[in-house]
């Protein structure tokens, strides 16, 4: 257990710092680390179109917000081919 103790100044730091290390464009490598699949994987699937990416100056880069509504329809298609068996 961590408890810490932060005046309203250092608490409002820290919550700058943690926005500032989340960017809304991912890598391809943190793109198969946040899916838990291999770069090769990812860069199949955004080069057949399956999973959304953009090719940029020759490095494929993933906005996260496009990820996670790509998700939520793997598992609403995946819901339903359950729920129609």
């Amino acid at each position: 257990r961590l408890e810490l103790f932060l005046n309203p100044e250092q608490l409002s730091s820290l919550f700058r710092a943690l926005v500032a290390t989340q960017h809304g464009m991912m890598t391809l490598r943190e793109a198969a680390n946040y899916l838990r699949v291999s770069t090769g994987v990812v860069e199949q699937m955004a080069q057949e179109g399956t999973l959304p990416g953009l090719l940029l100056e020759g490095r494929w880069r993933f906005p996260k917000t496009s990820l996670d509504e790509w998700l939520s329809l793997q598992v609403f298609r995946a819901k339903g081919e359950t729920d129609a068996a």
